[in-house]
């Protein structure tokens, strides 16, 4: 009797990894899937083709920084200003409470928000950043960033750091 309880719990605790980790690896293969093909269009110069893809891979995961950057730059192509308030909101609101990115993907993302003009997203990109591990350019690039907001006493101080190290 007891031995029968053993192996019908192996065998209930056998399926449900197998099933766990085989759900994880298509959800994974998909999202990589549907972002790379997102890409392949973008590569092609058809961002309109590419806009549902990335918008799919977006709504798996939210997190994915070349993503986020690929879509912005599709919404900016097609127009879709609206659309990139939404993603910008979203990233204020939530992403940066899994706080999940690397310092690398942090850098990317705040350079990349930074060249697009959205100086406080860039602020809060290089602040995450420097919380994690910072460099003399990435504080003058937040001074820098702060001074176009117009956030002066903030950028002096950023800048009263750099001096003092």
């Amino acid at each position: 009797m007891r031995l029968v309880q053993r192996k019908l719990t192996m065998t209930i605790v056998m399926l449900t990894t197998i099933f766990t980790t085989t759900f994880i690896y298509h959800k994974t293969q998909s999202f990589n899937k549907i972002y790379y093909q997102g890409v392949k269009f973008l590569e092609a110069d058809f961002p309109s083709r590419s806009l549902p893809f990335f918008e799919s891979a977006y709504g798996m995961n939210p997190y994915h920084g070349p993503l986020i950057q690929n879509l912005i730059g599709v919404y900016e192509q097609l127009g879709l200003t609206n659309r990139i308030h939404f993603i910008i909101q979203d990233i204020e609101n939530s992403v940066f409470k899994k706080n999940s990115w690397s310092h690398e993907e942090y850098l990317d993302l705040a350079y990349f928000f930074y060249k697009r003009e959205y100086f406080s997203l860039a602020e809060i990109f290089f602040k995450m950043q420097i919380k994690k591990k910072t460099t003399l350019k990435v504080q003058q690039d937040l001074a820098e960033s702060l001074t176009w907001q117009k956030k002066y006493d903030e950028a002096i101080s950023v800048y009263n750091d750099i001096v003092a190290t």
